[in-house]
């Protein structure tokens, strides 16, 4: 029988564990009905279809209709200077259709070294492809991590339709660090729960301030870093003793 609270569709080194099962779920958005936006996705995943595609006929048959769903306003394929290279990003997410407007009036040059009004950048593969692999060259993990640190964005996405990874400049160290879910295995079990796993991390409002207040994705980054800290610290009780008494 399948734990209740498996993360079993997760692989994950963003966000701590505990955050995760004990504290995600208590965030007020978590408690939403989005069983309506689960089906309007899970109508559109058919992947007996999507490996006979190749990245373009994916990237219109789900992951443009699914970025629709969450919300995002884009524009694909725009040309970019990443190292004194031409690359191709295959979405230029912005939050409000306002910013994307004020993008598009810059010099079509002056676009190429701009990542202004862009929240973030959204790299698709084929289904069949990996998201990671050996290699330094010909890697879709090193792709949006080049993107996202050489064109000015805090925020990278990564699909093959089946697994979703989202990236965080502020987090990236010598190691691998991603959210990543299986989207594929959530809509099979028909798991909402798990489909929240999802669709917090990746609509477009959780990237938006209101009120003058941090947005979600901060708000989730800024609690999961205290209970880091406190995990760290207790930690370090246990091995040093509390005002160095009674340390193992």
């Amino acid at each position: 029988m399948k734990n209740k609270n498996s993360l079993d569709f997760l692989k994950n080194n963003l966000f701590t564990e505990n955050y995760l099962l004990n504290s995600f779920t208590k965030l007020d958005d978590f408690n939403l009905d989005i069983s309506d936006v689960f089906n309007k996705i899970k109508v559109l995943y058919k992947p007996s279809n999507f490996e006979r595609m190749n990245e373009d006929q994916l990237i219109e048959a789900f992951i443009k209709p699914v970025l629709e769903i969450l919300d995002w306003h884009f524009l694909t394929q725009e040309i970019k200077k990443v190292q004194g290279k031409l690359e191709k990003p295959d979405f230029s997410l912005f939050t409000i259709k306002e910013d994307r407007e004020i993008y598009l009036n810059l010099d079509k040059e002056e676009r190429k070294n701009s990542s202004e009004k862009i929240k973030l950048y959204c790299e698709a593969k084929a289904f069949s492809i990996p998201l990671d692999n050996k290699k330094v060259k010909d890697n879709p993990h090193f792709q949006i991590v080049e993107y996202i640190m050489y064109l000015n964005v805090n925020y990278g996405f990564l699909t093959n339709g089946k697994y979703w990874r989202f990236y965080n400049k502020e987090k990236f160290t010598g190691d691998k660090v991603f959210y990543e879910i299986d989207l594929g295995s959530i809509i099979e079990n028909e798991d909402i729960k798990g489909f929240k796993y999802f669709y917090h991390i990746f609509k477009k409002d959780s990237f938006i301030s209101k009120n003058n207040t941090i947005n979600l994705i901060e708000n989730i980054q800024n609690q999961d870093e205290k209970l880091r800290e406190q995990i760290e610290e207790n930690l370090k009780n246990v091995i040093y003793g509390y005002e160095n008494n009674n340390s193992i």
